[in-house]
């Protein structure tokens, strides 16, 4: 209930003025079709690519939505699947931590042409890894966020930058639409 208020806020409170992470207005940025996929990526598909996953998944009531996540570098042994941190931070929102099940998965390309959506959680970081790998892929539907790897970033603002970050992309992909009283 808290998550669709807030939803529903943000939709009324920032409408059409609302801002990407560039600072492009959404009327300019290209608008990605309902029925959207969403891919997040980082470095090691452990943290915060995993978090946003499960956030993402969380907002979207609608079922209209889809998102996945991918590591651009998983070969780091884990012993768990997720960082104990998102699980903690899943419990504490209570948000299924089934949402983020499994071990990290390295991007494919196949992943990237899925997507209708790939963001990168930190940008600066990540889009020299990208188009490394992937020199052919289409920028045009990458959006870069600024959400750091800890300790670069403590974890609590990572979280809350990544929330904020999701709000706004499922205001903007459409999916409070389908809520009660719209």
């Amino acid at each position: 209930m808290k998550l669709m208020v807030r939803r529903q806020f943000l939709a009324l409170a920032l409408g059409s003025a609302l801002l990407g992470s560039s600072g492009t207005t959404l009327a300019k940025a290209r608008r990605a079709p309902r029925g959207s996929h969403v891919l997040f990526v980082c470095t090691g598909n452990f943290y915060r690519s995993r978090f946003a996953e499960a956030l993402f998944k969380a907002h979207d009531t609608s079922g209209e939505l889809t998102a996945s996540s991918r590591g651009l570098d998983t070969s780091k042994p884990r012993d768990t699947g997720v960082s104990p941190l998102v699980v903690d931070e899943l419990k504490r929102l209570k948000i299924p931590t089934g949402l983020v099940a499994g071990y990290p998965r390295p991007l494919k390309r196949e992943d990237l042409d899925a997507a209708d959506v790939v963001v990168l959680l930190d940008g600066r970081e990540h889009a020299p890894m990208l188009q490394k790998q992937f020199p052919q892929v289409d920028m045009t539907k990458v959006r870069q966020w600024s959400v750091q790897d800890v300790p670069a970033m403590a974890a609590s603002d990572a979280f809350a930058e990544i929330t904020r970050q999701v709000d706004l992309l499922v205001a903007e992909l459409g999916a409070q639409a389908s809520l009660p009283g719209k």
